[in-house]
């Protein structure tokens, strides 16, 4: 069976947008949203959630606690507004929602083509155990999220996507190979190897990533595989120096979640250069 990536920018014929979920003046996060609209071709939604329990002492005091945070809401988006200007005519939506981080953006997640978040400075795995907005989206949203680094990225053309041999995500490869059609760029499909394999062992492991992802080859694209010894943070790392963007799968649960020794896709939110795209 011949895999063709579906066109993940519509939906009955009508275009979804990318979502940007701002939590403050984000230039890095606003200008990777902007291409990733220019490169769907689709309209831009640029959202603050924001979100107040207002207590009993507040509203004595006649103040609507609601309406002053509604105000710095807005500012973050005036913000934004400025960045962006007119951007070569396209589309740009700004909405003030009125809704915690993670569950504004899950709910925007349903009719949108991406989600596109900056990334906590915290380390992914406490992430994992704390449950934070960004943890919390990756793992629920209803479509691919990219994860933007606040600090200048590297300017990379490849796109890497992280496989597990025993268990390829249809739905990483799918959004790689789409992306990689779109930009009109090398796919780098890559897997680390347990520990450092060598000679025949090292044959054998790449011999089952080629038969693994073989359908993906029908697509005409500029694209090869890799094993990749050692630690999975170190390989991954290095290897987000120099790629565009890095895709990886979502695990179904976070129970699921694989030791960081054998799986690429979690630890390497924390450390990579480039954005991370998780898929479901």
């Amino acid at each position: 069976m011949t895999a063709v990536p579906r066109d993940l920018a519509t939906s009955a014929g009508q275009p979804r947008p990318v979502v940007v979920g701002l939590s403050h003046d984000q230039p890095a996060l606003l200008n990777a949203a902007r291409e990733l609209a220019l490169t769907f071709d689709v309209p831009l939604r640029v959202v603050h959630a924001y979100w107040t329990s207002a207590s009993t002492a507040d509203l004595s005091r006649g103040r609507d606690v609601r309406a002053v945070v509604r105000v710095a809401a807005e500012r973050v988006l005036d913000s934004a507004r400025e960045r962006l200007g007119d951007v070569d005519g396209m589309d740009v939506q700004y909405d003030a929602r009125f809704a915690t981080v993670a569950r504004g953006l899950e709910a925007e997640s349903a009719a949108s083509t991406l989600v596109v978040i900056g990334r906590h400075r915290s380390a992914w795995p406490g992430l994992l155990r704390t449950g934070h907005a960004t943890r919390h989206v990756a793992m629920h949203a209803a479509c691919p999220v990219i994860i933007v680094p606040e600090e200048e990225s590297p300017q990379g053309r490849d796109v890497v996507v992280a496989v597990d041999v025993a268990s390829v995500s249809r739905g990483a490869m799918r959004f790689a190979t789409d992306l990689a059609r779109r930009w009109g760029a090398p796919l780098n499909v890559v897997s680390v190897a347990v520990a450092d394999l060598a000679g025949p062992a090292r044959e054998q492991h790449h011999a089952r990533l080629d038969r693994a992802v073989h359908e993906w080859r029908a697509t005409g694209l500029d694209m090869s595989t890799h094993v990749v010894p050692g630690d999975a943070r170190v390989a991954l790392r290095g290897l987000s120096e120099t790629a565009r963007i890095v895709v990886v799968g979502r695990p179904r649960a976070l129970a699921e979640v694989p030791p960081l020794g054998r799986s690429a896709a979690m630890p390497l939110l924390s450390q990579a250069r480039c954005p991370v795209a998780v898929a479901p």
